[in-house]
């Protein structure tokens, strides 16, 4: 086995100096072995998006169920795991937020639960991607079931846009 701690930097680019770390696993140390499905980028990969005032950056982990949220001034992550979820496993090739959004009052994440060792994009249709709605104190405050997959999502004036890059469709659903 491997042991994994990926962690955060904070990294100022104005004062050129590096600030804090954190921790990217809310629970204990991950511990694995290799195989054929591992990918040393996965513990790092995320979707990020910073809010309208620049304070906070929310952070959508890519294989792991979870949101992080960067106070910026601070430099403090504190990470939330989603209720119920599936045991935090790196070699299971789960694809858990693809896109995140916000702004000064919530957090917006798509949440995808793929597999990623799909074969073909044809098996998309059998998926239905999550709006998942988060306060800044990292509370799920409401969940959406969509109707579809999508790959990413942006939000714009009181509105959901939800992307389908497998064919193009853009669809709009109000907040």
């Amino acid at each position: 086995g491997r042991v994994i701690t990926p962690k955060f930097g904070v990294i100022s680019r104005s004062e050129k100096k590096f600030l804090s770390t954190h921790r990217v696993f809310r629970d204990s140390v991950e511990v694995f072995g290799f195989n054929e499905r591992w990918n040393p980028y996965m513990p790092f990969s995320c979707k990020c998006a910073i809010n309208q005032s620049k304070t906070k950056v929310a952070i959508g982990m890519t294989y792991l169920p979870q949101i992080n949220i960067l106070d910026v001034e601070s430099g403090d992550v504190k990470c939330f795991r989603i209720e119920n979820s599936p045991e935090e496993r790196l070699t299971k090739s789960i694809v858990y937020y693809g896109s995140i959004q916000c702004d000064d009052k919530l957090i917006y994440a798509l949440y995808q639960n793929l597999n990623s060792n799909m074969s073909s994009p044809d098996d998309y249709h059998k998926y239905q991607s999550e709006l998942h709605i988060f306060n800044w104190n990292g509370e799920l405050i409401e969940k959406w079931k969509l109707d579809r997959f999508y790959n990413s999502i942006s939000v714009d004036d009181g509105k959901i846009y939800g992307f389908r890059t497998y064919d193009g469709t853009i669809d709009e659903y109000l907040l």
